[in-house]
């Protein structure tokens, strides 16, 4: 996936599927993490669970919860992202 500011993320998809010529997949195993001033990278003091369902029009859909299961936020958007791998064919 291609964020706003230009840099790329690339994601492992748990769990995926094909229906109506559209493909559906989900990551559910990310802690959330920031960047530094020198670019490293670590877990945030207030971490939280990223749970994101994408599909192959664009959309992705994320929703965090606070380590401990408060819910933080949720948004669905359009994003540009980049698709490679295996899908089974019919």
């Amino acid at each position: 996936m291609v964020r706003e500011d230009g840099h790329s993320e690339i994601m492992e998809a748990q769990w995926v599927f094909e229906e109506n010529d559209l493909v559906h997949a989900s990551n559910v195993d990310q802690i959330s993490m920031k960047r530094d001033k020198d670019g490293n990278y670590s877990f945030m003091d207030d971490a939280y669970h990223y749970y994101v369902v994408i599909n192959t029009k664009g959309m992705h859909h994320a929703s965090r919860f606070f380590i401990g299961g408060r819910k933080r936020d949720s948004d669905t958007a359009k994003r540009r992202m980049a698709w490679y791998g295996q899908v089974p064919p019919r």
